[in-house]
């Protein structure tokens, strides 16, 4: 049978305030001391100027949901399909009310559903619970160790700081949360988020404010967020979709994916990260690690050391800067700077290429606008080039090979300490000026003429006259036909 109600009218003058200050919270995670002004299983107390309602020291499965009526509705029973009427206490602190086992209680869980009047602030300090929290217009504050926590607070803000458990917060304004070893999901918020966290899983999803993360030992998961990103976070990893505003990420050991993100994105980084289907301008610093990427309509800026670099379709511009890189370079659509030492760099598919790289390997395939190198100390293949080229290199072999030769601007390639071999395409037409220092030229083109002593040669390819080729070497220079290709 449903308990009747019995009513107690509140006397006293409260001073009120709109939520819960930093002392008020803290307050409401202690037991209250002296009598309650009511012990009961069932009870309406009347509110004139309360703005808060405290819940503290209760076990089992509390409900609180929003009333019309300007008073508080408590109903307590003990836990289970057959639980019986099991009073509390209601003590008043101010402009503040409390519910808590009442004097002698046996501690037993119960189940506890209470209403408050919208606007009304709520904490809740409980252990080894479920709790659900419908309210309207005030803030939210939670304490808690194994509290499995649900709250809709529209209009109102959420505090929570919690030990293991689970915290689901949907349709609220601002969310503040402390978490250690917590599965949290914080999603439909209108204002900013804050966390920080242990261990545990992190779900953060359409924001429309900031939102701040801190974290160790945590997964993190970021969706359809609105409003700007930050994440500073130690050995767990992060996966981050359809943010609209850019992002900043600290990481030390923690993997970071990224997908289909937008705005500027500052990036930190000793581990993977890995990105697909961007729209963004990005920056990269990384210490190791590795960086893998396909598709990003906007420029990226990486600067590495010891890192894996492959990356693919870019149409901004790409600038790679770094010592003891590993490079694979795919269809960047914009100019492409490399920078780097001790390095092995590839590309393939690019439009104007400029690069500078001592010691290592440089391999340039398919440029379709200009190439400007200056490489030391290492080999050079530029493979099916389609426009100018300006190679500066000393030491290592270089290659050169066109897929096509067109317009008016020269090529000028030389090599201070080692040979050059030059293959020139079937079709179009140039002008080739060599001259080897202390080696030899070679040439299976006929209408190149190589001087007596094979120091120098010269002459027109297909019957071109522009634009010019100029090569020097300090070794060997070999002229030829590029293969047909199929």
């Amino acid at each position: 049978m449903r308990p009747s109600f019995r009513t107690r009218w509140i006397v006293a003058a409260l001073i009120g305030s709109v939520a819960l200050d930093a002392a008020v919270a803290a307050a409401a995670r202690e037991l209250p001391t002296g009598e309650p002004f009511a012990v009961e299983s069932a009870v309406i107390v009347p509110f004139e100027e309360v703005t808060a309602v405290s819940i503290v020291g209760i076990r089992g499965n509390i409900s609180i949901s929003t009333r019309e009526k300007r008073e508080l509705q408590v109903i307590s029973r003990t836990n289970g399909p057959d639980g019986v009427e099991s009073p509390v206490g209601i003590w008043q602190d101010g402009s503040r009310l409390i519910v808590a086992p009442a004097p002698g209680d046996s501690g037993g869980a119960l189940r506890l559903d209470v209403e408050v009047p919208k606007g009304v602030a709520i904490a809740v300090e409980a252990a080894d619970s479920d709790l659900v929290i419908l309210s309207q217009g005030g803030t939210v504050d939670l304490h808690g160790n194994k509290m499995r926590a649900t709250v809709q607070a529209v209009g109102g803000s959420v505090v929570a700081d919690l030990v293991a458990g689970t915290l689901t917060v949907v349709d609220s304004k601002d969310v503040t949360a402390r978490l250690r070893g917590t599965s949290a999901t914080i999603s439909a918020i209108t204002g900013n988020v804050t966390v920080r966290s242990v261990g545990g899983t992190i779900k953060v999803a359409a924001v429309d404010g900031s939102t701040e993360v801190e974290s160790e030992h945590s997964k993190l998961t970021f969706e359809k967020l609105s409003g700007s990103l930050r994440v500073t976070a130690q050995k767990g990893e992060a996966i981050v979709a359809g943010i609209k505003a850019g992002a900043a990420f600290a990481l030390v050991g923690t993997p970071l994916r990224l997908k289909e993100g937008m705005g500027d994105i500052t990036v930190t980084s000793d581990a993977a990260v890995v990105f697909q289907a961007m729209e963004a301008s990005m920056r990269l610093e990384m210490n190791g690690g590795s960086l893998h990427g396909k598709g990003n309509q906007g420029d990226l800026d990486l600067r590495g050391r010891n890192t894996e670099v492959n990356v693919e379709s870019i149409t901004g511009v790409l600038h790679i800067q770094g010592d003891g890189l590993t490079a694979t370079i795919v269809d960047v659509r914009g100019e492409l700077q490399v920078e780097a030492t001790v390095s092995d760099v590839a590309i393939d598919r690019a439009g104007d290429v400029v690069l500078s790289v001592d010691s290592g390997s440089v391999t340039i395939h398919q440029a379709a606008g200009a190439v400007k190198a200056k490489v030391t100390g290492a080999d050079v293949h530029i493979l099916d080039a389609m426009g100018a080229v300006a190679l500066e290199m000393d030491g290592g072999d270089g290659e050169v090979s066109w897929a096509s030769i067109s317009g008016e601007k020269e090529s000028t390639l030389r090599n201070a300490g080692g040979k050059l071999t030059v293959r020139f395409p079937a079709r179009g037409g140039c002008r080739v000026d060599a001259k080897s220092d202390y080696g030899r030229i070679d040439s299976e083109l006929e209408t190149i003429v190589v001087a007596d002593d094979f120091a120098s040669a010269r002459g027109p390819v297909n019957n071109g006259y522009h634009p010019y080729v100029h090569i020097t070497a300090s070794d060997d220079i070999l002229l030829e036909y590029a293969p047909k290709t199929p």
